[in-house]
């Protein structure tokens, strides 16, 4: 199995264990999702690999490849009228809690590999206009290996 889909499964099983129990969480290679079919307080989070590039070497005999991956956490707002703060701030704690505390910390190794940086886009403004929580996150991991 290639590297980054091993690192995505890691990703899937670390999510899986900080999401609450409504939450479906999976490794995809295009990330959509069909709001009309979303069950209320349905969450789902897509993991799905994006690229990887040469780190470079790191000592000698070491060399590096950096990985990145996408993650998708949405939920669908429900209820009828606009979307009140409250619970767009709920989700905005969860995007905080779910990865940048869980699992884009550099302390933090998944199966091996270091996150070297995050950028998330917390929520997409147009799909929020639509009753969806949408926030998308690219995640780097340098992963050290011999040379070759």
């Amino acid at each position: 199995m290639a590297r980054i889909v091993e690192l995505c499964d890691e990703l899937v099983a670390s999510l899986g264990a900080v999401m609450p129990d409504h939450a479906t969480v999976s490794r995809v290679y295009v990330p959509e999702v069909d709001s009309d079919r979303m069950e209320a307080n349905e969450r789902l989070a897509m993991v799905f690999p994006v690229e990887d590039a040469d780190g470079g070497a790191v000592s000698r005999g070491i060399d590096s490849t950096l990985y990145t991956i996408g993650v998708i956490l949405c939920e669908k707002y429900t209820e009828r009228g606009d979307i009140p703060n409250d619970w767009a701030d709920e989700r905005v704690q969860w995007v905080e809690d779910a990865l940048t505390r869980s699992l884009a910390n550099a302390r933090e190794r998944l199966d091996g590999a270091v996150p070297e940086s995050r950028e998330t886009t917390v929520f997409d403004p147009e799909l929020f206009a639509e009753g969806l929580f949408w926030s998308s996150t690219l995640i780097t991991f340098r992963d050290e290996h011999e040379a070759t």
